[in-house]
């Protein structure tokens, strides 16, 4: 076997060994989770009275159980015995407990309504990344064919040289930044469009971020094993995304600057592109005193944090 093919193959079996630590650790992971998740249930049903948080946790099974088949993993087993003596002692529950055992409630809530949101950022961040991927390619390709012709159409005589360059120009023009200069009618719109996948793309990410922040500070606040299955686990792909993105704008910086046209055209032109299609930012970093500001937030017994629609729990470390 040759030097190369050996060093390929030892980059392959390398590859496989991570792979394979990657799943032996998401397995070792997963385990823990459910391990402690049946250490709450067993701690439960040796309890023979029960407290607000103990009635909260017991509400909250059913939905973890039900978040742990969503996501195909094995479910952990509730007595009849448990579930009897959960509605045994919920009218039992003087105010205080009572309004913990109510946090809990409106938080399972909230937690349900803010997974199906977070899939809804995922699909809008996606949304509207393949949008800019596709205009970027598209003037990325146009604009190195329109480099290469621009050196082939000079080669040609002066007639088949201004026919071949009309045609090529009428292909051009709805691909090009001609679209986002004066002489589109459309022009505002098309910027328009473009400045909003960029806003949404970034703020969708960031407020992924956030959420799975959030769930990190409940879960430690409020005593929940296996709260990290309502998280968004597959977030850590999107920076490559981003990058991938970042890099075609750099790409075509370097395509019109080897276009042969004047340096005025090609400043206005760098000009353009670079006023639309702004980098996308993928280095968010959730302020150390923004987490302390939700903890502090956080209460036992105020469950109107949970109730409020407008979101401030994770916009408390969004904005």
């Amino acid at each position: 076997m040759k030097k190369e093919e050996l060093k390929q193959e030892e980059q392959k079996k390398e590859r496989l060994r991570q792979a394979y630590s990657k799943a032996m650790e998401q397995i070792n992971k997963d385990t823990k989770r459910k391990n402690d998740l049946q250490s709450l249930i067993d701690a439960l049903e040796k309890k023979e009275t029960y407290n607000g948080q103990d009635l909260g946790l017991l509400f909250m099974l059913d939905a973890l159980n039900e978040m742990r088949a969503m996501k195909n993993k094995e479910q952990v087993r509730i007595s009849k015995d448990l579930y009897n003596k959960y509605f045994a002692s919920i009218g039992k529950l003087d105010k205080e407990q009572n309004d913990i055992f109510t946090t809990y409630r409106f938080l399972n809530i909230w937690l349900s309504n803010n997974y199906y949101m977070s899939l809804a950022y995922i699909q809008q961040r996606t949304g509207k990344y393949n949008y800019l991927m596709g205009k970027v390619r598209d003037i990325y390709f146009t604009e190195t064919a329109y480099n290469f012709f621009a050196v082939d159409f000079k080669e040609l005589p002066k007639e088949k040289n201004e026919q071949k360059a009309k045609h090529y120009n009428d292909f051009y023009k709805p691909f090009c930044l001609l679209k986002y200069t004066k002489e589109s009618p459309r022009q505002e719109r098309n910027k328009e469009h473009i400045a909003d996948a960029i806003k949404t793309a970034s703020i969708s990410y960031n407020y992924l971020l956030c959420y799975n922040k959030v769930l990190d500070i409940l879960a430690e606040f409020y005593k929940i094993p296996d709260l990290e299955l309502f998280k968004y686990d597959n977030i850590n792909y999107i920076p490559a995304e981003f990058k991938h993105y970042n890099k075609f704008l750099k790409l075509i910086d370097a395509v019109i600057e080897q276009e042969q046209i004047t340096n005025e055209q090609k400043k206005n032109k760098l000009e353009l592109f670079k006023e639309i299609f702004k980098p996308l930012n993928y280095d968010f970093e959730i302020p150390k005193h923004k987490i302390e500001m939700l903890k502090e937030k956080l209460s036992m017994t105020d469950f109107n944090l949970f109730a409020n629609r407008k979101n401030d729990i994770i916009n408390t470390l969004l904005f």
